[in-house]
């Protein structure tokens, strides 16, 4: 690659963080919750904070957001490979064992994705 390539690429990066940016900062009413593939919280909105009562959740296992019987069956798990696999699938949530109203989609992002 060459350094204008590069630097091409850098900007497009910056500019696709940007956006997950805005949009993460921009849901207020709505949870959302980034995880890296070993299913560790690396973001999340406001909604998120609200919802669940978060102040810092960052490097926090994803199964933190089910209940304690999902997490007794695997549920978070299940939930990563059918997002890995097909792209999205289903959640309940809770948090520390308390369940709360809520429901959802694991959908797989092509975001900060190495490709």
């Amino acid at each position: 690659m060459t350094a204008l390539e590069l630097r091409r690429a850098a900007i497009s990066a910056e500019a696709e963080r940007a956006r997950h940016r805005a949009i993460v900062d921009s849901a207020h009413d709505f949870a959302i919750i980034v995880a890296d593939l070993e299913g560790l919280i690396t973001d999340w909105s406001a909604g998120a904070q609200t919802i669940f009562g978060w102040v810092e959740n960052e490097g926090e296992p994803i199964a933190t957001i089910f209940t304690s019987e999902d997490r007794a069956e695997g549920v978070p798990q299940q939930e990563m490979s059918s997002a890995d696999n097909e792209g999205r699938g289903r959640m309940s949530a809770g948090m520390n064992g308390a369940a709360v109203s809520a429901s959802g989609r694991a959908v797989k992002s092509r975001l900060f994705s190495a490709t």
